[in-house]
């Protein structure tokens, strides 16, 4: 995706793009958020800015769950080995 990114123009569409394109890869760091707060300075009423922050959100809130999960998980099968 790198390279798609990398081809495209740079502008407002880019950034619209970039963070619907990592949206869906579930991707979510700070760089994501500070484009998502730049374009909310040029489109402060966009529901697709609010719709794509919350599903960043989400995302995030998901994958912490599952390597939460799966480190305890871990920890518990370690522990078992150990007995």
């Amino acid at each position: 995706m790198n390279v798609l990114t990398s081809r495209i123009p740079q502008g407002i569409m880019s950034y619209i793009f970039s963070i619907y394109e990592n949206q869906e890869l579930f991707q979510a760091d700070d760089n994501i958020l500070v484009g998502l707060k730049d374009l909310k300075a040029v489109f402060p009423e966009s529901a697709f800015l609010r719709t794509q922050k919350a599903l960043l959100f989400y995302h995030a809130k998901r994958m912490l769950r599952y390597c939460l999960v799966h480190v305890r998980d871990a920890d518990i099968l370690s522990r078992l080995r150990e007995s």
